[in-house]
């Protein structure tokens, strides 16, 4: 630890206890502690240190009491202290008090009830100054103090802590990101040194720090240390040189604030295994239906915080030959919707992006996303399924819809990029999946229309419908088995393709009519089950 003096005296250790004289020289730093009893003990003392004596030794020889004096300073020794118990009327010595002012050298006369000298050494051994808040505060209680802070305000909050207690700063590597406070020219710098140097193969150990970093490459000094957490080995936490050299206090708090964050990257790596787990299980029983509780999808939903349409068309996208990847998809519709303000939910699947289209007011048509597409990977081609528009519980069925029109849509219209399974005529009927649903939404295109006139017009006009198939479509020969004239046939054929949206004209058209009206049977008696 290195203290200032007058820090170090405010510290219960020293409670009754006094500096008797040197007054002049307490703007001294304390660096660690020693003990001594002999007279001859200062041949063992180093610079910086605070020396406690019980004066027995010295106290009934005034040379002994000088010349412990004069080598206790010429070492370099921040200050002294000593137990005025052993001494004449207990206190100490005026020729000592005066020597110690003309070294201005502190002298401390310690009270009766100090504690041992155990705790002494315990303080200094366990304790952390913080420079920037000028305090001193054990191990354990940083410890708690930025686990405190990276658990209320994440790793940003532990670099701001970190550079304000230490008054350097701070910056923490994870991953592919950098946080660093203050947003100075020395953090700005490393960044920049960072990525021109190559990373880690730059880094170096850091001389009188055991485990600890340094980074020649860097504008200024820093001192970091390489956190064991985490998938790509490249998190580093940084302290960078301030008005001050770095110190065993600096060293103290990386080693406490490498804890923490370790903590923190193993939390945060468990949380994305677990969100990952949970929404590849959230999409599985999405796309296959089994989730059958509306209350129950939005609940899931929004634990992964995402916002779900309550009505919504399913897009299925692939880009041919695996030329654009799925995330690669993900990453590029994702930032753009974002930028666009629209919450639209996209996630890969089985090698195809999912794209959830939110139907209604919010509704995003398949055109933009294809635009989108085509502005983030210029050059690049893509395909595209798109189911009906169906509640949030049928999420299922027009997944199904959508897969189906991207994978039958190859084959059947090669030439069109985006498929609409309401659009692929009678095909609609092969997918199992949208069966029976489908029978009856591929008869109400083409015939049921017709059923829902009157019933005396209803009659006339399927039987005109079916006699006209059965005649090869030919007006005529249609008229004379309905003995009725050509135009009357040709005006109810019309009349037909008017209320069902049908071009007779379109072989198309006609062939899923006649597949509908043969159809139509089949859906009635599923119906009257």
């Amino acid at each position: 630890m290195y203290v200032p003096f007058p820090i170090m005296m405010q510290s219960e250790l020293f409670a009754g206890s006094r500096l008797v004289a040197g007054a002049a020289g307490v703007d001294r730093t304390v660096t660690c502690i020693n003990i001594i009893d002999g007279p001859f003990g200062y041949q063992y003392l180093k610079e910086g240190m605070l020396v406690l004596c019980s004066a027995y030794s010295i106290a009934g020889s005034t040379q002994r009491q000088m010349e412990m004096m004069r080598q206790v300073h010429s070492r370099g020794v921040a200050a002294m202290a000593l137990k005025a118990v052993h001494f004449p009327d207990n206190r100490i010595p005026q020729a000592l008090c005066e020597l110690a002012d003309a070294l201005s050298f502190p002298l401390i006369s310690l009270s009766d009830t100090c504690p041992a000298y155990a705790d002494f050494i315990t303080y200094f051994s366990n304790s952390v100054y913080l420079r920037g808040v000028q305090s001193v505060v054990s191990k354990d209680e940083l410890l708690k103090l930025l686990l405190l802070e990276i658990g209320q305000r994440g790793i940003e909050g532990l670099v701001r802590k970190m550079s304000s207690l230490l008054d350097r700063a701070a910056a923490v590597l994870f991953e592919d990101s950098c946080c660093h406070f203050p947003q100075g020219e020395d953090s700005a710098a490393f960044v920049k040194a960072l990525s021109a140097r190559g990373g880690s193969r730059s880094f170096a150990p850091a001389e009188g720090f055991p485990g600890l970093l340094r980074f020649p490459g860097a504008a200024a000094d820093c001192l970091g240390v390489k956190l064991k957490s985490g998938s790509s080995g490249r998190n580093y936490l940084w302290l960078f040189g301030g008005t001050q050299p770095f110190d065993d206090d600096d060293a103290a708090a990386l080693d406490a604030a490498e804890l923490v964050c370790e903590l923190e990257i193993v939390q945060f790596l468990n949380y994305q295994q677990q969100s990952a787990r949970r929404r590849r299980i959230f999409i599985d029983n999405l796309l296959s239906g089994k989730l059958k509780s509306l209350h129950e999808m939005l609940l899931v939903a929004k634990g992964l915080s995402w916002r779900l349409p309550l009505e919504l068309q399913v897009l299925l996208i692939t880009s041919p030959g695996g030329a654009v990847g799925s995330q690669e998809m993900e990453l590029g519709l994702d930032e753009r919707f974002q930028q666009e303000g629209r919450a639209v939910t996209v996630f890969p699947y089985q090698d195809d992006l999912v794209v959830l289209l939110p139907a209604g007011e919010d509704a995003v048509p398949c055109e933009a996303v294809a635009e989108t597409l085509a502005s983030c990977f210029p050059g690049q081609t893509f395909r595209f399924g798109l189911g009906r528009r169906v509640g949030l519980k049928d999420t299922h069925i027009s997944y199904a819809q959508a897969r189906y029109a991207l994978r039958a849509g190859r084959r059947i219209s090669p030439e069109r990029s985006i498929i609409r399974f309401e659009e692929m005529g009678m095909f609609r009927l092969c997918c199992a999946e949208a069966m029976p649903a489908e029978l009856r939404l591929f008869c109400q295109d083409y015939v049921l229309p017709i059923i829902q006139v009157d019933s005396y017009a209803k009659l006339d006009l399927l039987r005109t419908l079916q006699t006209f198939f059965d005649c090869q479509e030919n007006y005529s020969r249609a008229g004379n088995m309905l003995f009725l004239h050509p135009n009357t046939i040709r005006y109810r054929i019309e009349t037909i393709g008017r209320i069902c949206d049908v071009d007779f004209s379109d072989p198309e058209d006609v062939l899923n009519v006649k597949i509908a009206l043969k159809l139509l049977p089949l859906l009635q008696e599923l119906e009257e089950k």
